[in-house]
């Protein structure tokens, strides 16, 4: 914590370029999706992460920006990772094609392909890139810290794999079935049900959902707290609450999304799209700039958080110790031919 109230900045940068696609907030650093789909990364360059090579820049579907790498899939569905490869992040396996989905914990990446087909690689030291030879397919993958779950196609129930000594991250209730999607936190799981109750599991506090929870159309998940969004568009969290992460404001409804961070959590109200934060803002990463609006996507870090507007702009806010909120011009040109 010292190291953290040393660097202590509130900062909030913008860029009204109205150019920008998709956003994704790494620990340190910044990545997203412009016009032409031209991926720009910035902020910590220690380990590569907060740059994009000439090769890679275009053509690109999503990122995903994480601990001290980046993912992403290019639009003929190819998957790559770029950054610190320390964890062999870049042994992106030969045969995964027609990549339809990617998730990336801290250490590991998991995708998906169209038919269904897991792959991870990257760390595994806890066997959590070790996709079980029997694994039927799925339709939605997540990935904790040392931990990865699959939602199956065909039974709407969870398997996963991985660490189990931590909290019983694996410890996936037996009567578990109706699941719709799966969402992994740090040491545990929890799945939405298609009666839109939620079920979790690990990690003991983030697993003790509220009595009574109904009516849940999706959720949010950080290091140690789960937030479920309801039909009545109000907010229930939680789980750890060492940073007030699970105190949602009072009064908060009208929420249309969710973004956790590690331990703050942001949503989007459909007052004029604005964005509401709370939880940990040692470095501002929950104080958003109060002219913003219209906002269309959130991303919340660690210690930082960038906003997506419906006019493609971009605003980011919290720490910016490496430069992680200052966002690039567009410089919006296409591919060049030849």
């Amino acid at each position: 914590m010292c190291l953290i109230l040393k660097y202590l900045r509130v900062i909030v940068a913008a860029h009204a370029d109205g150019c920008w696609q998709q956003v994704s907030v790494g620990y340190t650093h910044t990545c997203a999706i412009k016009l032409y789909n031209r991926l720009a990364c910035w902020g910590d360059t220690r380990y590569g992460q907060g740059q994009v090579s000439s090769n890679a820049q275009y053509d690109v579907r999503s990122v995903s920006a994480g601990f001290r790498f980046n993912c992403g899939i290019s639009l003929d569905g190819y998957a790559g990772c770029s950054g610190d490869n320390s964890t062999g992040i870049y042994n992106v396996p030969a045969d995964l094609v027609k990549v339809v989905s990617l998730v990336i914990s801290p250490y590991h990446a998991c995708a998906l392909d169209e038919l269904g087909k897991v792959a991870c690689w990257g760390a595994n030291e806890k066997n959590q890139s070790q996709v079980p030879t029997d694994l039927p397919r799925a339709r939605q993958i997540s990935t904790g810290d040392f931990h990865t779950c699959a939602l199956l196609q065909a039974t709407g129930t969870v398997r996963c794999w991985g660490d189990n000594q931590t909290a019983n991250q694996l410890a996936v209730p037996s009567d578990l079935t109706g699941a719709t999607v799966i969402l992994a936190g740090g040491f545990h799981t929890c799945a939405l049900r298609s009666d839109s109750t939620v079920v979790c599991w690990g990690s003991a506090n983030p697993s003790r959902v509220p009595p009574g929870l109904t009516g849940v159309v999706s959720l949010s998940s950080g290091l140690g707290h789960t937030c479920a969004l309801k039909a009545d568009t109000t907010v229930v969290c939680w789980g750890d609450n060492t940073s007030g992460q699970i105190d949602v404001p009072a009064n908060l409804t009208g929420v249309v999304s969710l973004s956790s961070g590690l331990t703050h959590i942001c949503a989007i109200t459909n007052i004029t799209n604005s964005l509401v934060c709370w939880g940990n803002n040692m470095q501002g990463q929950a104080s958003p700039p109060a002219n913003l609006s219209n906002v269309k996507f959130v991303s919340a870090g660690p210690s930082h958080t960038c906003a997506l507007t419906f006019d493609g702009n971009l605003r980011c806010f919290g720490d910016d110790t490496y430069g992680q909120l200052v966002i690039p011009f567009c410089n919006d040109r296409p591919r060049p031919i030849g």
